[in-house]
């Protein structure tokens, strides 16, 4: 876990400097495809534009999907080097929201 952390750290101090960032925005399965995610994520990008700061976001191969949908920008993937328990290891979009004026 410390690797994974360490690679975020990295990552968004790379990509995001300084930009506010939302973290573990997650739906339980029981609740998928109804929309939650979608109305989870609009109300940061809401918070964001109230706020006119820009966003940054991790995600996951999926959330990274949900992100795109609501006006994220997609910027590149960072991979995280595999261990016992997951060889391959992983990857992570960056992604990044610019605030809109109204």
């Amino acid at each position: 876990m410390n690797k994974v952390i360490a690679v975020a750290e990295q990552a968004e101090k790379k990509y995001f400097q300084g930009l506010s960032t939302m973290e573990r925005t997650a739906v339980h399965p029981a609740y998928w495809n109804r929309g939650h995610g979608t109305t989870l994520t609009q109300w940061g990008t809401k918070l964001a534009d109230i706020d006119r700061v820009n966003q940054g976001v991790l995600a996951s191969s999926m959330g990274a999907a949900l992100f795109k949908h609501v006006g994220f920008q997609y910027i590149t993937d960072v991979h995280i080097e595999g261990d016992k328990e997951d060889p391959d290891g992983f990857s992570v979009a960056v992604l990044r929201y610019e605030f809109c004026l109204e």
